[in-house]
């Protein structure tokens, strides 16, 4: 049959077939188990019922956006809520503060809706950590200010203070008062004068008076920074006019239930001075400024009253250089005299890089909460010391930032037995066996490499391969066995300190190939039969010439390697890039075929995060390349066996992100995430012929709200199995990235025709 016959007939198959995919359930890959949380924190805030405590924070554990999460801790340190309370999830969400409103922690912080516009929100948590109030807006286009106790409650009513956004640069300062039920009361403007900039909002209440305070510049004058405050009345309406009460900046307030103690921090030539004065409830001066310490850096204080005396408790480094963090706790009498200078504890070594204490007392014991690295965790957690009674030293001390285990990039392979998932956790790289009914026959997954790195997989006809970069720099390759999971061989490619730029795997049924980039693409083969490196790899592309993400697959007899070419204008940093895709064919014994590399797709001046990985697979003869090398544009382009690149320019099959393709044995299925690169975006999978026109045809949904994560594709007999990353809504998981699979059964086909 003459090559036009063929792929006439071929379409007239393809058109014949009828619903293009039978979509399996959605199934969860691996276990899970308590972890560190991943990603970062930020922003305690502590509250006490007069017994326990809780402490929130903002959390960009789910990796898209930003949580607001609360966790109860006991008196003794006990944390009550080990995976957290997800209060609110959103794209962007910041200063979370928490008191007890007398019935419940009534929890406050902003929310972005749009890149211009944010609302202050609020949500109630009881006692027993339920939602007794979800989320609402407190504030219309408002904003709280971050790392600072603005808001306070005296049992009866709760006062936030804020900004509004209605009025230009010079926001008014205002207060919005809630009831016990969280019901708003009403709003009412602190201070109108726009000559002077305001923000660090402090709160402070006490039976009969509230207090707010905030650092002013008069005229904007960012060297004449003062603390002004304002007295309300007990249901929360404001007395007067606002005062000057004293210098400095970043106030905090606590109240002896008759006076107020107002701290803030002033630059001096060393650093940073802690000013401390006491105020009545009128706001008449008490006692005088004073400097308390002074040190490098000092956190924002938290003012406590326990034993008949303020306690200003505060984060500091004394030097710049030597990377000690001290929570140092500061006793003042009623009049504001220093009566004590105490630490309660140097962190270092053990515990690296804290900082943001907060601190709460319950009238009898104290939690400190901060930020603080430790040798075994990857990112910044949220760390609770409980001070029992008078003492200076921890009783307890806990990470309060716990959840499930995360996970990302994860990459499928299949097998008549089943499928093979290997994903990424802050702590390595897993994987699983699954079964044909999709159970995870190794649990939660076993550990392949202590590296937080991406991983590849591929069935090589007899093992499942997974390939890792190692920290020590080298490949791992491992050979799985499908029915037992037992380790068959394993071997190391040696790549040097810069080769991280990009790991891909292709197999044959003679060798594993790995790919992997330093200044060149580089491949190394590793027979099956020794399961031992070739000593030398081959260098694919040419010397000079900057290179990322390599893919290769297999045709029968050549491989087929793509890359991307990155191309930076002397503009620095670079807005904007070229980016290149290349390919060279390679036999099975590394003879490059391509010198000069193959021209496949080519883009300049396109955003530098517009554009992504190749991904390409072959019918058994020729190749499709599928790619992403402008904003929201999914290219294909056939490659010929015999060096060919089909057609002038390549084919826009879709709109979206991060396509992956296989072949299924009659047509390519490509993959993608469509619409903007957000994590609403949907997964599609779609058809794509061997031969003539390329149009991405009957497209079908494989999951939505999926992650930034490019989709991983496997093929096993007529079905595709797709891996993805997407926001788990389990109550284990609290909106973490899991990794999921589907298997998509093409519908019965006509014969397919080869050339």
């Amino acid at each position: 049959m003459n090559n036009i016959a063929g792929r006439a007939l071929l379409l007239v198959f393809v058109a014949l077939a009828g619903p293009l995919f039978a979509t399996s359930p959605e199934y969860l890959v691996g276990g899970t188990v308590s972890t560190p949380a991943p990603n970062f924190r930020a922003g305690t805030s502590i509250a006490t019922d007069g017994n326990d405590f809780f402490v929130v924070w903002s959390d960009t554990r789910s990796n898209w956006g930003g949580d607001v999460i609360g966790t109860r801790v006991k008196a003794n340190g006990q944390v009550v809520d080990p995976l957290g309370i997800r209060i609110r999830s959103s794209r962007s969400v910041s200063g979370p503060q928490v008191v007890w409103d007398g019935g419940a922690y009534l929890v406050i912080w902003t929310e972005n809706t749009s890149r211009d516009a944010r609302n202050v929100l609020a949500a109630r948590i009881d006692r027993d950590g339920h939602v007794a109030m979800p989320p609402r807006v407190i504030a219309e286009n408002a904003t709280t200010t971050p790392y600072s106790d603005y808001a306070a409650s005296n049992g009866t009513v709760t006062v936030v203070a804020y900004l509004s956004l209605t009025v230009g640069p010079q926001n008014p300062a205002r207060v919005v008062v809630l009831d016990r039920d969280g019901n708003t009361l009403h709003h009412q403007n602190l201070a109108l004068d726009k000559n002077s900039y305001r923000k660090d909002f402090a709160v402070a209440a006490n039976s009969s008076r509230f207090v707010v305070a905030w650092s002013a510049n008069p005229g904007f004058n960012m060297f004449q920074t003062v603390v002004e405050a304002v007295a309300l009345t007990a249901d929360g309406h404001v007395i007067g006019t606002p005062v000057i009460v004293g210098g400095g900046g970043q106030p905090a307030i606590g109240t002896d239930g008759n006076g107020f103690a107002i701290v803030s921090g002033q630059w001096n030539q060393s650093g940073v001075a802690l000013l401390s004065r006491t105020v009545n409830a009128d706001l008449t001066e008490k006692s005088g400024e004073r400097t308390l310490i002074s040190a490098y850096a000092l956190d924002l204080p938290s003012v406590l009253w326990r034993g008949g005396r303020y306690e200003v408790v505060v984060g500091r480094r004394a030097l710049w250089w030597d990377g000690k963090y001290d929570i140092t706790s500061i006793e003042l009498d009623r009049d504001g005299h220093q009566i004590a200078l105490n630490s309660r504890g140097l962190l270092e070594g053990q515990l690296a890089d804290a900082g943001g204490a907060t601190a709460a007392t319950s009238g009898a014991d104290v939690l400190v909460a901060f930020n603080a690295y430790a040798p075994t965790i990857l990112r910044s957690q949220i760390f609770g010391r409980v001070y029992r009674g008078s003492s200076m030293v921890a009783d307890a001390q806990s990470i309060l930032s716990w959840s499930g285990n995360a996970h990302a990039n994860p990459e499928i392979a299949s097998s008549a037995s089943g499928h093979f998932v290997a994903w990424t956790e802050e702590s390595g790289v897993y994987a699983t066996r699954v079964g044909p009914q999709g159970h995870s026959l190794d649990g939660r997954g076993v550990q392949i490499a202590p590296d937080y790195s991406r991983a590849r997989v591929a069935f090589d006809g007899t093992n499942y391969v997974v390939a890792w970069l190692d920290s020590g720099a080298f490949i791992g390759v491992r050979y799985i066995a499908p029915l037992t999971g037992a380790t068959v061989a394993e071997a190391h490619v040696p790549v040097p300190p810069n080769g991280w730029r990009g790991l891909n795997l292709a197999v044959s049924p003679e060798a594993t190939y790995v790919l992997y980039t330093d200044e060149r693409v580089r491949l190394t083969r590793i027979p099956h039969a020794t399961h031992i490196p070739d000593a030398v790899p081959l260098a694919v592309s040419p010397e000079n010439m900057i290179v990322a993400d390599p893919a290769a697959s297999w045709n029968g007899s050549t491989l087929l390697v793509t890359w991307n070419e990155v191309e930076f204008p002397r503009v620095d940093p670079p807005l904007a890039i070229g980016v290149t895709v290349l390919g060279a064919r390679v036999t099975g014994g590394l003879s490059l075929l391509d010198p000069a590399p193959l021209t496949i797709a080519t883009q300049s001046g396109i955003e530098r995060s517009s554009h992504g990985a190749p991904s390409v697979a072959t019918n058994g003869e020729d190749w499709l390349v599928v790619a992403n090398v402008n904003a929201d544009h999914v290219i294909a382009r056939r490659v010929l066996s015999n060096g060919t690149v089909e057609g002038n320019t390549p084919a826009t099959i879709a709109a979206g992100f991060s396509p992956a393709v296989t072949w299924d044995g009659a047509r390519y299925a490509v993959a993608w995430r469509q619409g903007n690169d957000t994590p609403a975006s949907e997964l599609m999978l779609a058809a794509v012929p061997a031969f003539g026109a390329l149009v991405a045809s009957r497209r079908t949904l494989v999951a939505t709200q999926t992650t930034p994560n490019t989709p991983s594709l496997a093929r096993s007999g007529d079905e595709i199995a797709v891996a993805y990353t997407r926001s788990s809504l389990l109550p284990e998981h609290m909106g973490l990235e899991r990794s999921y699979f589907r298997v998509m059964d093409f519908a019965p086909k006509g014969r397919v025709v080869r050339r």
